[in-house]
């Protein structure tokens, strides 16, 4: 919750007509695992993602293959490739034929990097649209162009919730990162929006 008070003559007084904007944030951490960093902000009418570690609004892909048991090749089922996360309705597609040029014993390498398996049906990447998780940058959030929250006229407050997680989707997110910490700092400034 914000509650921003002018001084008057009289006292303090709550502003009105007020937008909260982000002024600067730092964060830090041990590995790469800052890069996986992401916040997600709730002012009760809108909602969206921030990504510090990216310059630019992106997104990041939340559907695909990975090897999640550690032996070097994507996780299977069945006899064809398990997706995990999810694709857009009606475009996962498998390849045509069964894997013959891949492996039948792999070598663990990350979650996120191995090799098909023989003898299964893999997903066809290419062709498939996986779900994505949209986020802005640094540059959106930072420069004043996205207002994070507003200052109600009733209550005199102003409300973002905030959840600060690591995207397990980022590639950056491997075992050798997990027990890395970090640390992050915000600040927001208040800008009335009066004409």
């Amino acid at each position: 919750m914000f509650r921003v008070n002018e001084v008057t003559n009289s006292g303090l007084v709550p502003l009105e007509n007020s937008d909260i904007f982000m002024s600067n944030i730092n964060f830090s951490s041990e590995g790469e695992i800052k890069n996986a960093l992401r916040i997600h902000m709730d002012n009760t009418k809108e909602d969206f993602i921030f990504n510090p570690s990216s310059l630019d609004d992106g997104f990041d892909i939340t559907g695909g293959v990975l090897d999640l048991n550690h032996d070097g090749l994507y996780d299977t089922f069945g006899d064809k490739e398990f997706l995990y996360g999810s694709s857009k309705d009606g475009s996962l597609v498998y390849k045509d034929s069964k894997t013959t040029d891949g492996l039948d014993v792999g070598e663990f390498v990350s979650t996120f990097k191995a090799s098909h398996r023989n003898n299964y049906y893999a997903i066809d990447e290419e062709n498939s649209i996986f779900s994505k998780s949209q986020f802005y940058g640094y540059n959106t959030i930072k420069n004043k162009q996205k207002i994070l929250t507003s200052i109600d006229k009733t209550t005199k407050y102003a409300s973002l919730n905030l959840d600060i997680y690591l995207e397990g989707w980022s590639s950056v997110l491997i075992d050798d990162e997990k027990d890395h910490r970090f640390s992050l700092g915000m600040n927001f400034e208040v800008m009335n929006n009066e004409n």
